[in-house]
């Protein structure tokens, strides 16, 4: 069947979806690690449980060392137990065929053994297990065994292929889950022939910094190339995408704490301004980041355009980047807010050594520019690459005199240095105009240098406010349990609206080892099996929209989302969202309400009028037109 989509743009107005009279079939599914120590033997537990929340589909490893030790010995019990399980509980699995084994490595020089490998496999299975993927993420170095190589992959590909139709030629080939959608290494495979190798197209569009409308110009783009070679009539599944919630994690948040309370910033009082711009890729981090948690109210979003704008004596504190990005034609705006008195936080690296250049075409250039532009701010901070007088990490830290006491970081000395971690960019006064200082708060250097590597920049020059920079890399961090169950059905109605057919969350159980940690949490249920609030959000999700409910269609306009696809039951459903925060909006509608409720599955009263539209769906049943506007 040939599968149309369509794009609209125009006066501000996004909308798209493929055909509306699809029927979305099984389209959930949840992926599980049964096949690991720690899942194994809670199989029972953790395929019930998906099955509880509505999913349709588990995806896990059957990884070829797991189930062939040795070559003369097949041992495969525990896939007998996990699809025993699923078969009972009437979830459907997807098994990835996986890696390799220590006397054929890498697998892709060992054709005839993988060969054999999947022909064990899919004999034994092939009549409950109709669907196959062949090898995951083999666009990464780390599981492909080296550097990865599309046409390789494409002659793997063709093996497994010709193995399986030649056991059963029903049974479907789902191409290897990619990490991201890298364009460029799949025209390689489709090169090399891969697209007469496979029946569905399989990606992983992670955005752990990013929202979920990021996966869209990523699968209008795979469309296109797929298209191009071919293939774009085939389908496409994503087989991971979540969003992870580790334990937000600064070894230096007491060291910036204490620059706010020392310039007078009162603790709980005010929202830090966070500047986010959709137009810039790298400026929409959604992350929470302890360097702030603490001491804010809550964040006030704003966009590049507004920063001039902003008045410090509301919001004394404003952080323009996450990182070593920002758009360099924006550093004006951050000088007037300076000049007004304001204070800008720079964390996590060297700040604005690389200018963000949004092209004509909508895309965005990114180009180093090292320290160009520190005069314009009066900061500097020297590296071992600018100043061979910088070591590449200092040997020892230490709070500096006028915060003892009032700052506990751990440093911890392990016989070569005694740091809290390793920060390599040292602040310097070289840049100040009269009346500027630079107050250090943690020390660090080595033998011959005593330096400052985090401290507030003074300005009492043209510039009137403060600068705090702390260029630690911040410990992994993700999003908070609530914007992961935003964010969950938002991926899930955008994809379906794409043309996807079902989608994977990655995962559902984790035993959250380490807590810091992104891998570790991405769970939709913590260790001890209790819920996250996105088991909530995918169990409405599949209330709202279940097996048999028509394709959703998505429309933008003014910032909003409104999604709205016919429910298996007849009835018309809506779903409504903004990017990030809130956004004030009216609405009107023709019909009955007969449901509406959050994302999380909670009875909302809907009135005609005004609407608080937030980055969790409101979903309503009922109406046969929906009308919102600013």
């Amino acid at each position: 069947m040939r599968r149309t989509f369509t794009l609209i743009l125009l006066s501000g107005l996004l909308a798209f979806g493929a055909d509306a009279q699809t029927i979305l079939k099984e389209q959930y599914g949840i992926c599980t690690q049964l096949t690991w120590e720690d899942e194994l033997d809670k199989t029972k537990k953790i395929l019930t449980g998906v099955r509880d929340l509505g999913a349709d589909w588990t995806r896990c490893d059957f990884v070829w060392s797991g189930c062939n030790p040795r070559p003369d010995v097949w041992d495969c019990q525990h896939l007998d137990q996990i699809l025993s399980g699923a078969k009972k509980t009437g979830v459907n699995v997807l098994p990835i065929l996986c890696y390799d084994v220590s006397w054929a490595r890498p697998a892709v020089e060992h054709l005839y053994e993988w060969g054999e490998y999947v022909r064990h496999l899919v004999t034994a299975y092939g009549r409950q297990v109709r669907y196959w993927e062949v090898y995951n993420e083999p666009n990464l170095k780390n599981f492909w065994r080296r550097d990865p190589n599309g046409a390789e992959y494409a002659a793997l590909l063709q093996k497994t292929y010709n193995v399986i139709k030649s056991i059963d030629p029903g049974i479907q080939v789902v191409f290897g889950g990619l990490s991201g959608v890298p364009l460029d290494y799949l025209e390689d495979a489709l090169k090399a022939g891969a697209g007469e190798y496979f029946d569905v197209m399989n990606i992983h569009p992670y955005h752990l910094r990013d929202i979920p409308e990021a996966i869209i110009p990523q699968i209008q783009k795979l469309q296109a190339l797929m298209t191009k070679y071919g293939v774009g009539n085939k389908p496409i599944w994503i087989t991971e995408i979540g969003w992870s919630t580790p334990e937000a994690y600064n070894p230096f948040g007491d060291a910036i704490d204490a620059a706010y309370e020392y310039l007078g910033i009162e603790k709980g009082k005010y929202p830090l301004v966070c500047v986010r711009d959709r137009r810039y890729g790298e400026m929409r981090y959604v992350n929470h980041n302890p360097a702030f948690s603490g001491w804010f109210t809550g964040e006030m979003e704003i966009n590049m355009d507004a920063i001039s704008s902003v008045n410090p004596e509301q919001f004394p504190v404003m952080l323009p980047a996450r990182g070593e990005k920002f758009p360099a034609k924006y550093i004006p705006a951050l000088q007037e807010y300076l000049k007004k008195g304001g204070t800008i936080l720079f964390n996590n690296g060297c700040p604005l050594v690389y200018d963000l250049q949004l092209q004509p075409d909508g895309t965005v250039k990114q180009v180093s520019v090292g320290r160009k532009y520190y005069n314009d701010l009066h900061f500097n901070l020297e590296h071992s690459w600018s100043n061979p007088l910088y070591p590449k990490q200092e040997r020892w830290q230490s709070v500096a005199d006028e915060f003892k006491g009032k700052i506990y970081t751990d440093f911890k000395d392990n016989g070569k240095s005694c740091i809290a971690a390793p920060i390599g960019h040292f602040l310097t006064e070289d840049r100040l105009k009269a009346g500027d200082s630079l107050v250090p708060i943690i020390r660090g250097g080595n033998d011959v240098l005593n330096s400052c590597v985090v401290g507030i920049y003074r300005l009492n020059s043209d510039l009137k406010g403060n600068i705090n920079i702390c260029p630690a890399k911040a410990g992994e961090v993700g999003v908070t349990e609530d914007r992961q169950a935003a964010f969950l059905p938002r991926a899930y109605v955008l994809s379906f609206a794409l043309g996807l057919d079902k989608v994977f969350w990655f995962d559902y159980y984790s035993t959250e080892r380490v807590a810091t940690e992104v891998k570790h949490h991405y769970n939709l249920v913590h260790k001890d099996f209790t819920p996250k609030p996105a088991s909530s959000a995918f169990k409405t999700l599949v209330r709202m929209m279940p097996s048999g409910s028509s394709r959703p269609t998505v429309s933008r306009r003014s910032g909003m989302y409104i999604a709205s696809w016919e429910r298996s039951d007849g009835k018309k459903v809506w779903a409504l969202w903004c990017e990030l925060g809130q956004v004030k909006a009216r609405i009107s509608w023709e019909g009955d309400i007969e449901q509406a409720v959050d994302y999380l599955g909670s009875p909302l009263a809907i009135e005609q009028g005004d609407v608080r539209i937030s980055e969790g769906c409101i979903y309503i049943a009922g109406p046969v037109q929906l009308h919102l506007s600013r």
